[in-house]
């Protein structure tokens, strides 16, 4: 009987537990959310943001335009990059 009450008071106890870190993350997801919705107002923030999404547009172009030139112009490989390129445009 003490076993059982032993095993009771440990579930108890790790139960618990689980809900103060649940609520703990829960805490700290609103305060992510937060701070993330104030990156977003600022301009900068985003104007940087739309930078890099142009440079790694940039640079998966340049990728494609290098492989382009090894292959052949009418060969399937070809194809479909020239259509994975105005894809990405």
């Amino acid at each position: 009987m003490d076993d059982l009450t032993t095993i009771k008071a440990s579930l108890e106890r790790l139960l618990t537990t689980a809900a103060e870190r649940h609520h703990q993350l829960g805490i700290r997801e609103q305060e992510l959310a937060a701070a993330m919705e104030l990156l977003s107002v600022d301009p900068r923030i985003t104007a940087a943001f739309n930078d890099g999404a142009a440079e790694a547009r940039r640079r998966v172009q340049l990728l494609i335009q290098e492989q382009l030139n090894h292959l052949r112009p009418c060969s399937s490989t070809a194809l479909v990059l020239r259509k994975l390129s105005e894809l990405v445009g």
